[in-house]
């Protein structure tokens, strides 16, 4: 089914309440020395409600959108609340079995936990900024995506 549907008010009931239950979002973050159109690499917002678990799914991909295999790669994901900050609002690494792992490595893929415990200190609403860096086997270190992380308040 496709989610236009839930979105169509004439097609639901009156007076229902429907939501849809964002488990993952999916990042894709560019290897690439070389910046392209202006942006090293791609920028991508993600809304979170404080509080809140959230899985986060990564694909590493070259300048040419090839597959990078993260075979014994280790991938972290930092939110500060601005980029000069010397602190981490909370940081999440492949390496740490709870924070992420290493999905399917010759697809490029990744995953991170957001789990309330990391939101819950932090100030909201607030729009904090993360990227992804990404440490291949052979040593060699990437960011490969960042952007805007919009830390919302839910109601109760």
């Amino acid at each position: 089914m496709s989610l236009e549907v839930f979105y169509r008010t004439n097609q639901l009931p009156q007076c229902d309440l429907y939501g849809i239950v964002e488990f993952e979002q999916e990042l894709c973050g560019i290897i690439n020395n070389c910046p392209q159109r202006r942006k090293p690499v791609p920028f991508i917002t993600i809304d979170l409600f404080r509080d809140n678990n959230r899985q986060l799914r990564f694909f590493a991909r070259d300048a040419d959108l090839n597959v990078v295999d993260l075979t014994g790669a280790v991938c972290i994901f930092s939110v500060k609340e601005k980029k000069s900050d010397t602190t981490f609002a909370f940081q999440l690494s492949t390496a740490v079995p709870a924070d992420g792992m290493i999905g399917a490595a010759d697809e490029g893929e990744a995953f991170f936990f957001v789990k309330p415990s990391d939101t819950t200190g932090l100030g909201a609403p607030c729009q904090y900024v993360y990227d992804v860096q990404v440490t291949l086997a052979s040593g060699k270190i990437f960011t490969t995506v960042e952007g805007y992380l919009n830390l919302k308040v839910p109601v109760n």
